[in-house]
This record gives C-alpha cells, structure tokens and sequence, in this order.
C-alpha cells in the first residue's frame, strides 16, 4: 500500500470533531495525528481550535494506484493526441484503457513479430499468415488484431509489419 498524507486545518467546533470521526469511518486506513507530537490515533485536541494541523495518512489499495498511474499515462497520450490528431494509436490505448506495462509489451510483441518477419524473409519465405496468428493469440485480450494493426499503420510504428499484417484480416 501507499501511504498518501493530507494536511487538514483543524475545525473550531464541536463539528469539526463529528467531521473527523465521519472521515475515520471511510473505507481507506486512516491515521490521524497532531501535526509535531507525533501520537497516533484521533488527538484530543481535534476541533479545539489551537491552530494546529491535522496530518490524514490514508492508504491507498495497489489496485487504485495503479489505476491512478494508468490515468497519469492516458493524460500524457491524450496530450500528444490534442497536438497530433494522427495518434490513432495513442487514442487505441486510452480507448482500451491500457496501461504503460501492456503497452511496452505490445511493442516488445511487435518488435518481435518484426525480427521474425526479417528473418522469414530472408529465408524466402512470403506468406507471414502464422505469424499474423501468433501476433493475434498473443495479443493483449483488451484489444482486437484488426484494430491495433489499422491504428499502428496509421500511427506508422512498424508500418512493413502491419503492411504485412494487414492482408491476412
């Protein structure tokens, strides 16, 4: 889990000990602790109206941090697309909700397929039709082969691949 640290003022009412008690209760840990002393647990003090500063450390689920990374990415490609509208792949991914881990591996996945490619040809072979079938089974499920191979050419990344590719749909 990671831990993620929120600063509060303290409220000066009795509302502010309610306030509290009511953000204790949420489905995340929480810890509270007057912001100096230290001491775990809800301080006496809350709600007194002292000045000081509420410290929440709240732990956040791995799975939420790695859908939070997975937005930050999709922020990042977005980005790109507002600049280049011909990022049809980076729309794929954020369409797909793929995150950075499943798309280096589609890229290590092509790059692959492209040295095989490479070295068929040079064994004169020219009907790549099996590895359009390897492509397609060890593709990540979140997408469609005909999909990822259109938005790759049209994004060109591994154009003589997905030229290739493109024949057997």
């Amino acid at each position: 889990m990671q831990t993620v640290l929120m600063l509060m003022p303290k409220l000066e009412s009795a509302e502010g000990d309610a306030y509290y008690e009511e953000i204790w209760k949420q489905p995340f840990a929480c810890r509270f602790m007057a912001k100096g002393d230290g001491s775990p647990g809800m301080p006496k003090e809350a709600g007194k109206g002292n000045g000081q500063m509420l410290e929440i450390k709240r732990s956040m689920p791995m799975d939420l941090q790695k859908k939070l990374e997975t937005l930050e990415y999709h922020q990042e490609l977005l980005l790109q697309i507002v600049e280049n509208a011909r990022e049809e792949f980076s729309k794929l991914i954020v369409r797909r909700k793929l995150s950075r881990g499943e798309v280096e591996a589609l890229l290590r996945l092509c790059e692959e397929m492209s040295i095989k490619m490479e070295e068929q040809k040079a064994e004169g072979l020219v009907y790549f039709a099996p590895l359009f079938q390897e492509f397609s089974f060890r593709l990540n499920r979140k997408l469609d082969a005909r999909e990822t191979v259109e938005a790759l050419r049209k994004q060109e990344l591994f154009s003589p691949l997905m030229d290739e590719f493109r024949k057997y749909f």
